[in-house]
């Protein structure tokens, strides 16, 4: 039997490979989707889709260090999401007697401060990634929201990992400015 931090082989059966990645990727994928459509329900449905998505293309995947399964889930539910919220976005107006919406503000209501305070930040800087020239945006994006590595970074945009650096460098002075800015703008 496998323990826990050891992965199946590239000849694992999809439901082995599956189940690894479900264990392994679960908050990468979940964390990815909040990011985007703000949603705890909604996050869970869409990782779900995710999941969906990878038993589609289990067969391809695979787990021996040959292909970048981190990033390739990370890339799947970002895209899943970001596809949700166009669609939700196309939908138009929201309502707000729907007893979600009200729930969702209760549910807010029961959140003790500070997690409102660290969530609202964490929104507030994966929005100011995303207003980052294209040149920074993906790169950041990678790091800072999907927690990857430069080298992993690297492999996902196929650029030199050194380019990785020197645009997380740049793209993180351009969002401290920017972050700067808008405290004394608020100030």
């Amino acid at each position: 039997m496998q323990d826990a931090k050891s992965s199946p082989t590239s000849k694992a059966d999809g439901r082995d490979k599956l189940e690894y990645i479900y264990n392994e990727y679960y908050d990468l994928m979940f964390r990815t989707v909040y990011s985007i459509v703000h949603d705890e329900e909604a996050s869970a449905d869409i990782v779900h889709e995710v999941i969906l998505k990878l038993i589609h293309n289990i067969d391809t995947i695979r787990l021996d260090g040959t292909f970048p399964v981190k990033n390739y889930v990370f890339l799947t539910a970002k895209h899943t999401a970001m596809d949700y919220r166009r669609q939700k976005e196309n939908a138009g107006v929201v309502d707000l007697d729907d007893p979600a919406m009200q729930a969702e503000a209760e549910s807010e209501k029961a959140i003790p401060a500070n997690v409102l305070t660290s969530r609202e930040k964490y929104d507030h800087l994966v929005r100011c990634i995303r207003s980052l020239p294209d040149l920074y945006r993906d790169v950041c994006y990678l790091k800072y929201v999907g927690e990857l590595k430069e080298r992993e970074i690297a492999e996902t945009l196929n650029i030199p990992e050194q380019t990785v650096g020197v645009r997380v460098f740049r793209g993180k002075q351009i969002l401290r400015k920017k972050i700067s800015e808008e405290s004394e703008d608020e100030q």
